[in-house]
């Protein structure tokens, strides 16, 4: 059955997307990502920045969140609670992004939480999507800043 996006699903992505990004902020205090914030400033002024705006801003989210919030938690871990299926899910998510437990993985437990959240709140794997979308447009504007 398709669910129609409502306004308040989509602010709801939207608002947790920008509380991700405040999480993985005080966390990136602690976390040194000049390199990291300086390869994808260097790839975003380069002949490749086509390609990786749309894998940041579309394929990536879409791959990511079929598989963490579609197959994971509405799948493998529905059983659970939500506290338990969220948080795994997010755990699982950062360990995924190959960090090591560091201030990196909890600052993508942050986005995790999130995308996890919005999927248990809302049951629509777009939003999920949209939220994921939205924070990595978030990241990609403040790598310029």
């Amino acid at each position: 059955m398709k669910k129609p996006a409502t306004f308040k699903n989509v602010g709801l992505a939207i608002l947790l997307a920008g509380l991700s990004q405040v999480g993985q902020s005080f966390f990136s205090i602690w976390s040194d990502d000049s390199a990291a914030n300086s390869d994808l400033t260097w790839v975003l002024r380069s002949s490749l920045s086509p390609i990786l705006l749309v894998t940041l801003i579309l394929v990536s989210p879409i791959l990511e969140e079929i598989l963490f919030q579609g197959i994971l938690q509405g799948g493998i871990l529905k059983g659970l609670s939500p506290i338990i299926q969220i948080t795994l899910t997010a755990v699982v998510f950062a360990f995924m992004h190959g960090y090591s437990f560091s201030f990196g993985t909890l600052e993508l437990v942050c986005s995790g939480i999130a995308y996890a959240s919005v999927y248990y709140v809302t049951k629509d794997l777009k939003m999920a999507i949209l939220c994921h979308s939205f924070s990595n447009i978030i990241v990609t504007i403040l790598v310029f800043i």
